[in-house]
């Protein structure tokens, strides 16, 4: 062995490898799992949809219409990959939230007005989304 060479420890090489393989294959069973979740969500989702009124309409309307965009399109390649699961986890706990919570049938304004109520408003409607942003990248 020449010196100055790096001593190769291939066991740990093989078990990062493999740790790597098993991670694919758990985010694909993963991305599987959120996609049937969505998938009998999103007809319960659109039905309460029709009952709600306001900005919580509106708000269930787009988590529908994106929720229908991420399942019409083919899974992408890649580091996209682990954005469309982002993706996918952030529109399946949005439709449960609106699946569970019965208040947001109606509007989803607060009782409280001025700007207490306006914050709170934009708090809800935030987590609605996936807070600040989160999942709005698409592939």
């Amino acid at each position: 062995m020449a010196s100055g060479t790096v001593v190769l420890d291939v066991p740990a090489i093989r078990s990062l490898c493999e740790a790597a393989f098993a991670s694919v294959w758990e985010a694909e069973r993963l991305r599987e799992a959120l996609v049937g979740h969505v998938l009998l969500l999103l007809p319960e989702v659109e039905v309460l949809a029709q009952q709600m009124s306001g900005d919580t309409q509106r708000t269930a309307y787009h988590v529908i219409d994106w929720a229908r965009d991420l399942l019409a399109s083919d899974p992408p390649a890649g580091s996209a990959r682990a954005v469309r699961v982002h993706d996918l986890a952030v529109v399946r706990r949005t439709l449960l939230t609106l699946h569970e919570d019965p208040r947001l049938i109606e509007d989803a304004r607060p009782a409280a007005s001025g700007v207490t109520g306006q914050v709170l408003y934009v708090l809800v409607l935030m987590f609605l989304l996936g807070a600040l942003g989160c999942g709005v990248a698409r592939s």
